[in-house]
């Protein structure tokens, strides 16, 4: 099978093989910050503290990029962030590329709300990508005004983060710097599906379908954590079928929901949730 270079080099990121690709220089400083994408999970580091803080990412199809899979920078700090319309709105008078003064979205628990766009709390981190061979600035890290969206794979390239949380990470990063150009802090983003921690494996729905042997990914992870040879290989697949099916299911109800347009757009807890699956590191053992 052949691929294209750009498929190339989406799968090697994807697989850990980014490594044999042209990078960017990257300085070395205090921070670094890590994305895995379907855990829709950004780390901050620095020498003392690790902060986690849960993000929304690119949707990745439907004309919308995915978020890169990648090695870059953070190098500005945003204190204005400004959204507009991507197209004309006639029953609210406004114009493609009028800035959107009114947010349309829904409370925690899913109620219909409308309120001002809070544009005086809402901050953006701007980022360089290494990509196809070169530099590209064109994603942020930045406020969304709905946090029903954080945990899926709906914006358009961008990071997305609540207005308290990316407030918090704004203070954080270069914290002596209240805006504009900062010494850059190197971002890497990954696509771990499987992920092992306190005795558990969780896996991640394949949001890009880059074609994931979960079963593979689990064996690889309970061989890390000294398992090897003990396993249940069958109940191992059985597992990963069954997960499988359901995050295509949660994907699929995902983006129907979020094409149909507010006020049905609005995405459960209980839905987000459905594009993970966890399971105790005891139940593979034979």
């Amino acid at each position: 099978m052949r691929f294209s270079r750009r498929e190339f080099l989406w799968i090697s990121a994807a697989l850990g093989l980014d490594s044999v690709l042209p990078r960017m220089a990257y300085p070395k400083t205090s921070q670094h910050i890590k994305v895995n994408l379907p855990a829709y999970r950004l780390t901050l580091m620095d020498k003392e503290n690790v902060h986690e803080f849960k993000v929304g990412i690119g949707r990745g199809c439907m004309g919308r990029d995915r978020t890169p899979i990648s090695e870059g920078k953070v190098y500005s700090k945003r204190k204005e962030v400004i959204f507009r319309y991507d197209h004309d709105v006639p029953d609210l008078g406004e114009k493609k590329g009028d800035i959107i003064k009114w947010n349309y979205t829904f409370d925690k628990e899913g109620r219909q709300i409308n309120h001002h766009v809070r544009y005086d709390e809402m901050r953006g981190l701007g980022m360089k990508f290494w990509l196809h061979g070169k530099e590209v600035d064109k994603y942020v890290i930045h406020s969304t005004t709905d946090d029903f969206t954080i945990g899926t794979p709906s914006s358009g390239g961008c990071l997305r983060v609540g207005i308290e949380d990316m407030l918090r990470l704004y203070s954080l990063v270069a914290p002596t710097v209240e805006e504009g150009t900062i010494k850059p802090v190197r971002i890497q983003t990954r696509y771990d599906l499987v992920e092992a921690k306190d005795n558990a494996i969780e896996l991640h729905a394949d949001i890009y379908h880059l074609g994931a042997d979960y079963t593979r990914l689990i064996v690889k992870e309970m061989n890390k954590a000294g398992y090897r040879g003990r396993l249940d290989m069958g109940l191992i697949s059985r597992r990963a079928t069954e997960a499988q099916r359901q995050f295509r299911t949660a994907q699929t109800m995902i983006l129907e929901r979020l094409l149909s347009g507010y006020p049905n757009n609005y995405l459960s807890e209980g839905l987000r949730n459905r594009l993970h699956s966890c399971f105790e590191m005891g139940e593979f053992l034979a």
